[in-house]
């Protein structure tokens, strides 16, 4: 076989997994984490145990690398903040739906059973939250130096919407009822840039 035929059969086998880590991800909010076992896991993707030691070491590696695949779903929020030529509301607006949609299915039962149960995971959930509020704070901080915002805090204004963003997260009832996810960005966005005052 040659070089190339394993360079596909790699990239066929690592879309496979990621596929599998993308299915396996709502599946994991109805569980507790605490007890979960490498059985209970090969049932919630559907595979046999001896099919996911092919690609996994442990179910540690296993939680880290769907919520890595998860992370890297919403990753481009940097470049969006980042894009030039500098449209604040369309940018602003682009980021904030990003992050809900990654965000949407994660409860706040999974996030805290990550931070006490997969130290590795959680340790990506907390550098990505925290590159998130550099990213947002410079996205301020830029809009005021170009005088497209006031000068308010730009550390305040990123961990506002961090907790907007968290809300619609472990929140159902935010997005039930017929709320949809751009609505409600849309009202953030109205609040956010033009208040609440007529």
């Amino acid at each position: 076989m040659g070089r190339h035929a394993v360079d596909k059969k790699r990239k066929q086998e690592r879309t496979k997994v990621r596929e599998w880590a993308i299915d396996l991800l709502p599946k994991l909010q109805e569980v507790s984490l605490a007890n979960l076992t490498i059985d209970e896991l090969a049932r919630l993707i559907q595979k046999s145990k001896s099919t996911i030691y092919q690609y996994f070491k442990s179910k540690e590696e296993i939680i880290s690398y769907v919520v890595q695949v998860r992370l890297e779903s919403m990753a481009s929020f940097v470049s969006i903040l980042r894009e030039e030529p500098f449209r604040p509301k369309q940018q602003y607006q682009e980021f904030l739906l990003l992050l809900c949609n990654g965000a949407r299915d994660i409860q706040s039962k999974f996030l805290n059973d990550l931070r006490e149960y997969y130290p590795t995971a959680w340790q990506m959930v907390t550098f990505f939250l925290n590159e998130l509020i550099r990213e947002v704070k410079r996205f301020f901080e830029r809009g005021v130096e170009l005088g497209f915002f006031r000068n308010v805090s730009s550390e305040l204004l990123a961990r506002i919407d961090q907790l907007f963003v968290f809300q619609i997260m472990t929140d159902a009832k935010m997005t039930k009822n017929g709320a949809a996810l751009d609505k409600l960005v849309h009202d953030y966005l109205t609040v956010r840039f033009e208040g609440v005052l007529k």
